[in-house]
């Protein structure tokens, strides 16, 4: 038990502390650019259909992060059918299932560490990106591994007509941006920094107060692309990201290390064969290395310590060949290889898109051939996803995924922090099977009113059921913090879950004002033969409820500046826990390695520790969750520059959401780790 809430408090120490704190692109001679214009200059996603929201950087500013940081993984968070897990996380629990269900890809390539300081912000610099596709259902095949949802991040692509830079200030972020085009205007340089002196500032403050652990660390991400034009139809793509956080704290007799390190890099080429076909191949490799160690001393020496680690690399190639048939009919299909821990993967997989004025339908199938030390298999991903519009403003979809996952994704502690294990598919862990299907209903209506001019309003409403399988968890939560990569199979077992939602999103865009509502119904369980006696039980992160509120309005408008009032709300039901029953003294479990050799061993007093009896699994839910976030962003644009300056404040109300509860002898105790947090950005772009 020492362990476990030595590591808590480090957490909650390391949350507090660390809170206490474009120019002109020609993409008409790039090849492949398929940009939906009807996007572009709402700061709000606009829930025009179910299951696809699509976004830009600007939109992102309106979603009032943590540090005041645009964050391109927050302002998923805040639509239907998406839990973000504890509060201050940025992990992504879509529909019922894990985190690790949720794929996200960078140019295609998918990333595995995705977030910073313990979930706080994502490790993607907003100025990389020219926009973002989230898919929670009726997903294209030609990408895999997913039996959640999909989100896939484009960088900035384009031929640049001149040079310019941005820079970006804040008390817990500093960010550059820098693109300009070759001397012979074929090639095109761009480059994103960031730095945080959060893990600083926290090293100032412990170091002076011997009543916090002494925390010190660095955390940082890059990004670049070097993009190359052989001539209208033909260009070369070198892209690449990396990302690194690295914590450690002393407190008492105790130490901890925590690091984060992840990346990615692409070659890719593309080429429009004709004006109706394109072809593109490109290789990547992606990696993420996680380590969490602690060790406990006493007289000196080092009594006991655990650790938990991953060294995940992943390589492959893929290609694309695209071709539209006719107005109406576009057809792609392709091939992918990889591997990555002595397993092999490969798949052929082809979409078909037909649209007309009536119908739009998504057609995909997915071939797997697999194989992992001696254990060959074959599998499949189908998706099928058909919208009727019934009249000129009302349409129904109806969407269903048969989907496959040949990487597990053994959660830690529901922090954010990336301490996952993460495994092949084997003979004796299977892959992961999800099935899912949706039906709704979307109504789209233009209207002019007097004080807001030309207004759109959006209203989408449907239901999904799920089902999935072959799911991995720790047979029971102590075992989490004695495994690594090679030992996880001894304490973990498959089992399946299941989800059921109602999901109803509403939008209204004008020239002055954006609003967005988002409300999930549902319920999530799981079965696993030996945990909770074999009973199903709620998910960790079952919320039944789940209400959004997003609205940017524009309170100024002049030639030379506007202003933005943007407030974010968020409500849900609280959090579920396994809660004790009881505490007594007793013998610590022999898996500690303590030495001791018998009842009357001169160490057996050192050795009786506090042990507890625990309700049912996830028995017991916190009081439910309450935020309030506001932000006021001033523009001012200048004959050669534009500067922004944002005002925040997350959590205005300074409302104590429960991050944990824990009963201390008899009392009951809550911990919140997210009070009110300010903060002032300055961004200038020439």
């Amino acid at each position: 038990m020492k362990q476990i809430l030595f590591t808590l408090i480090f957490i909650f120490l390391a949350h507090q502390l660390s809170l206490a704190q474009q120019p002109q692109t020609d993409t008409a001679s790039r090849p492949g650019i398929r940009i939906d214009s009807s996007v572009v200059w709402d700061r709000l996603p606009i829930f025009k259909k179910p299951n696809r929201y699509l976004y830009t950087p600007e939109r992102a500013a309106a979603i009032v992060s943590v540090i005041g940081e645009p964050d391109v993984l927050r302002q998923i968070t805040t639509l239907p059918g998406v839990s973000s897990g504890v509060e201050g996380s940025l992990g992504l629990f879509v529909r019922g299932g894990n985190s690790g269900n949720s794929r996200v890809e960078y140019d295609g390539v998918p990333v595995y560490g995705t977030n910073h300081l313990l979930g706080l912000f994502s490790s993607f610099s907003p100025d990389m990106i020219s926009i973002t596709d989230f898919r929670t259902g009726g997903i294209e095949a030609s990408s895999g591994d997913i039996t959640s949802s999909l989100m896939r991040i484009k960088s900035k692509s384009g031929k640049l007509m001149s040079s310019s830079w941005n820079l970006s200030l804040s008390p817990y972020m500093t960010s550059v941006y820098l693109e300009t085009p070759g001397k012979k205007g074929k090639t095109d340089y761009r480059v994103a920094g960031r730095f945080s002196p959060l893990p600083l500032i926290a090293g100032i403050i412990t170091g002076s107060d011997e009543n916090y652990a002494k925390v010190h660390g660095l955390m940082h991400d890059w990004a670049a692309t070097v993009e190359r034009r052989f001539n209208d139809k033909s260009v070369v793509k070198l892209t690449g990201l990396f990302s690194q956080d690295r914590l450690t704290a002393k407190y008492d007799n105790s130490g901890a290390i925590m690091q984060n390190i992840s990346g990615m890099a692409r070659l890719d080429f593309q080429s429009s064969l004709s004006n109706r076909t394109e072809f593109e191949v490109y290789g990547y490799c992606t990696f993420s290395k996680v380590l969490q160690n602690q060790d406990y001393y006493r007289g000196g020496k080092k009594n006991s310590s655990y650790s938990m680690s991953c060294d995940w690399v992943e390589t492959g190639v893929k290609s694309l060949l695209s071709h539209k048939v006719s107005c109406h009919l576009d057809v792609t299909g392709g091939m992918e290889a990889k591997t990555y821990m002595k397993a092999l993967s490969g798949a052929a997989f082809a979409d078909i898109n037909f649209h007309n004025g009536k119908w739009d339908v998504m057609a995909g199938y997915r071939h797997i051939i697999y194989h992992y030390d001696g254990w060959n298999t074959t599998g499949f991903d189908a998706h099928l996803r058909a919208d009727l519009t019934l009249t000129r403003n009302l349409g129904i979809e109806v969407a269903t995924d048969r989907m496959s996952q040949y990487i597990h994704v053994l959660e830690g502690l529901p922090t954010g922090w990336a301490m996952n294990i993460m495994s092949p598919a084997r003979k004796d862990f299977k892959p992961e099977i999800s099935g899912q299907i949706y039906a709704g209903l979307f109504w789209h209506k233009d209207v002019r009113l007097k004080l807001l001019g030309e207004t759109a309003f959006h209203l989408n409403a449907g239901g999904y059921a799920r089902d999935m399988d072959g799911m991995i968890s720790y047979k029971s939560s102590i075992n989490m913090f004695r495994i690594t990569e090679d030992t996880w199979e001894d304490e973990v077992e498959s089992g399946s879950g299941r989800s059921l939602g109602l999901e109803i999103s509403g939008s209204m865009s004008s020239e002055r004002m954006s609003m967005n509502v988002a409300y999930t119904l549902s319920k999530t369980d799981r079965e696993y033969p030996s945990i909770n006696e074999g009973e199903r039980f709620p998910f960790k992160f079952d919320r039944p409820h789940i209400l959004n509120f997003q609205s940017d309005l524009t309170t100024r408008k002049r030639e030379r500046g506007e202003q933005h009032l943007g407030i974010v709300l968020s409500c849900c039901s609280g959090n579920l826990m396994t809660v004790q029953r009881s505490q007594y003294l007793g013998v610590k479990p022999p898996y500690w390695e303590t030495g001791l050799s018998g009842m009357y061993s001169d160490k057996f007093q050192d050795n009786i520790h506090d042990r507890m009896e625990m309700t049912s699994v996830n028995g017991h839910r916190m009081k439910a969750y309450f935020r309030l976030d506001v932000a006021y962003t001033f523009k001012f644009m200048r004959k050669r520059s534009t500067h922004d300056l944002t005002v925040s404040v997350f959590n205005v109300t300074n409302r104590h959401n429960p991050y944990l509860i824990y009963n201390d002898y008899g009392t009951w105790k809550q911990v919140s780790i997210m009070p009110v947090m300010p903060s002032v950005r300055w961004s200038v772009k020439f």
